[in-house]
């Protein structure tokens, strides 16, 4: 084994070597010792990817993982009961539901590893190949022309592999994917009396406090058993009281009893995965990955089933970046995503409806059900079976939430507001007032806001960027946007209609989940359509814009098939926003276009920035603010160099606004182009 310590390597039997004349060339580099890079080095070592390899681990605690039981639930023909068979310290095949009722387990069997064995066989594997140790190192990766690296006491460390599995930061405040934890305090007991030897999962004979919380037991034999108390909530357990209730539990259940040792742990049940965690040429681990379950908790097997994905990748000789496009292509039903979301509503916002909802599910269903359906592997009748056993009012009550949490608030205001606009119509004075205002004031406040951020987004996935460099080739790429509408208007208008359809069919495409040719097209159609039935002030403003008569019609007819094609794809909003397109051609266009552009682009594009960096939305405002002023500054010097006096036609001032978003938007959309390209797979589609 090799160890870098201090500038030294040192290696066992004793020898040293100073850094700078060791080869800083890795094949396999770990940033973390933990689980998931003890369950990927297994993965390599099985396919024998570790012979005459260099490995590299980067932990400032290796080998020193606090002990804790590891659970999981398997069938005996999968692989991880195979690989992890050696591993497994106990397992059960009966399950105790209430006093008086024991299910046998058919399909599957529960078993319980530890971390202590983890450790034990990552110890083996850094005796028997060649591994470097080191404990300190740079935080951040940077790149140089042979790719990605990271400073290892003062020495530039590359590796063909990069792994990182440290802890991801999450967002406590965030109220569109909710972050809870599952907190426990176990202890392994010797109880005065036999006790049965069938495995308890979810106990809630303890009291609530305002949280889920139950017991596990976990019997190793008629007289031990490591005896579990959870909390699933937004605080985490108090190993005060949390022992307290374990001790009471115990003591009316069982009698006296003597403890032999504690465990205790918190696990992040949530959605949520932050992309500023996410890089390129670096492959994630663990919780860094989003692999654990987040309304279960578990992630053992989730770690060993993309551990074994990525070997296999790796035996093919593919390259990172291709590894992690093919983990991301992995068809996943998107539906179990959203049962998990509404679960974590629930526990978040209602934990006092998660006892019955558990309860349900661990009393009337099948333990083999259960577990299928946790492995997402159930079917849709399967999953029809097992929710007709639950209380539907939480259910229903997150589902509201959820919808009222993601576009369909939006497209709500945006049909609200357009309705309103309908009935005031025939006020005209009314009408050209209140659309001022709300236009006026949406783009301030986010319309160009959200396009004014992009400065904290190319670092995203860009790293050596800088606020200076970023700023002057935005300046740079605007002017050149600008100088092509003043010398060849029309194929500027061209220009601008073929990537203002990419980019709003790509935010579209991101909410509801298509793929790239269909938000290109769903793009591209929108712009047809909103166009085509608003072709008399299209055709003045489009005139005004490239001195060219370009002139198109639509019929409202031309939604049904989109509709029907979207409700054929169960893209619910989707189909709600041709319902909108439908009252749009009622409203003026510039209206129209200014309603979509503000509510429906701006805010769902401002809500996932604010996720990507983690900012209040008065923060992102003020970060956005000298940006908004330069944007404002520019649009001064749009009607300076046009030499405009005054805007007797309207017709006029729309023109110029809309070359002015041409030219602040055509950098922001290959940024955001490419900001989505760097979170692909991260957030899904809801």
């Amino acid at each position: 084994m090799v160890r870098l310590e201090g500038g030294y390597c040192f290696f066992s039997p004793p020898f040293f070597l100073p850094m700078n004349e060791m080869s800083m060339k890795y094949d396999f580099a770990f940033i973390g010792a933990g689980i998931s890079t003890t369950v990927m080095l297994m993965q390599l070592k099985k396919r024998g990817l570790l012979e005459s390899k260099r490995v590299l681990l980067l932990d400032s605690n290796v080998f020193s993982i606090q002990n804790k039981s590891l659970c999981y639930w398997c069938n005996p023909d999968e692989s991880i009961y195979q690989d992890f068979n050696h591993l497994i310290e106990k397992n059960w095949r009966t399950v105790r539901k209430n006093t008086s009722d024991v299910e046998k387990l058919e399909s599957f069997v529960y078993c319980q590893t530890s971390a202590a064995s983890l450790v034990s066989e990552l110890k083996q594997m850094t005796s028997f190949y060649h591994f470097d140790i080191c404990y300190e190192f740079a935080e951040v990766f940077e790149t140089d022309e042979n790719g990605r690296y990271m400073e290892v006491n003062g020495e530039k460390v590359h590796a063909a592999y990069w792994f990182d599995s440290r802890p991801p930061k999450y967002d406590s405040n965030n109220e569109v994917t909710p972050l809870i934890y599952q907190s426990f305090l176990g202890l392994n007991v010797k109880l005065n009396q036999p006790h049965t030897m069938e495995l308890e999962l979810m106990d809630f004979n303890v009291p609530q406090d305002g949280y889920t919380q139950f017991m596990y037991i976990l019997p190793t034999t008629e007289q031990e058993a490591l005896i579990e108390f959870t909390r699933f909530g937004d605080c985490e357990l108090h190993e005060e009281t949390a022992h307290q209730r374990i001790v009471d539990y115990i003591s009316t259940r069982f009698g006296e009893f003597e403890i032999v040792s504690q465990e205790k742990g918190c696990i992040p049940m949530t959605q949520q995965l932050m992309i500023e965690h996410i890089a390129d040429g670096v492959i994630e681990l663990g919780s860094r990955a989003g692999l654990i379950k987040s309304t279960t908790g578990y992630v053992l097997k989730n770690m060993h089933a993309h551990a074994s994905f990525i070997g296999d990748r790796i035996s093919e000789n593919l390259h990172s970046e291709q590894i992690k496009m093919e983990w991301n292509a992995v068809k996943k039903p998107r539906r179990f995503h959203f049962y998990d979301g509404l679960l974590l509503s629930i526990l978040k916002y209602k934990p006092n409806w998660g006892k019955s909802i558990f309860q349900h599910l661990t009393q009337k269903g099948s333990w083999d059900e259960t577990f299928h359906f946790l492995d997402e592997k159930s079917t849709l009748g399967q999953e029809a079976k097992i929710f007709s056993k639950l209380p539907i009012l939480p259910f229903l009550w997150a589902t509201a939430r959820c919808l009222n949490n993601q576009n369909f608030r939006g497209l709500s205001l945006l049909i609200i507001l357009s309705v309103i606009f309908l009935l005031v119509s025939p006020l005209q004075n009314v009408s050209s007032i209140l659309s001022g205002i709300v236009l006026g004031i949406g783009m301030i406040t986010i319309g160009i806001p959200h396009g004014a951020l992009d400065h904290l987004l190319v670092p995203i996935f860009k790293a050596k960027s800088s606020s200076t460099q970023i700023i002057v080739k935005y300046i740079i790429h605007m002017f050149l946007m600008f100088a092509l509408w003043y010398f060849s208007p029309f194929v500027a208008f061209l220009i601008f209609l073929m990537f203002s359809a990419w980019h709003f069919g790509e935010s579209d495409g991101e909410s509801w989940g298509l793929k790239r040719t269909e938000s290109f097209l769903w793009g591209l159609f929108f712009f047809y359509f909103l166009l085509g039935t608003h072709n008399h002030e299209a055709f003045q403003i489009v005139h005004i814009m490239t001195n060219k008569s370009i002139y198109w019609t639509a019929s409202w007819y031309a939604l049904i098939p989109v509709m029907i094609y979207f409700t054929v794809r169960k893209k619910g909003t989707a189909a709600l926003l041709c319902v909108w397109l439908y009252l749009a051609t009622f409203l003026p266009l510039v209206l129209a276009f200014g309603l979509y552009f503000i509510i429906h682009h701006s805010h769902p594009s401002w809500k996932r920035i604010q996720v990507a960096i983690s900012k209040t939305g008065l923060q992102m405002w003020m970060k956005a603010l000298p940006f908004q002023i330069g944007a404002w500054i520019f649009f001064v010097f749009c009607i300076w160099f046009l030499q405009i006096k005054s805007y007797s036609d309207l017709n006029e001032f729309y023109a110029l606004i809309f070359v002015f978003i041409a030219c602040i938007s055509w950098p922001h959309a290959w940024v955001m182009t490419q900001f989505y390209a760097a979170r692909k797979g991260v957030f899904d589609a809801k």
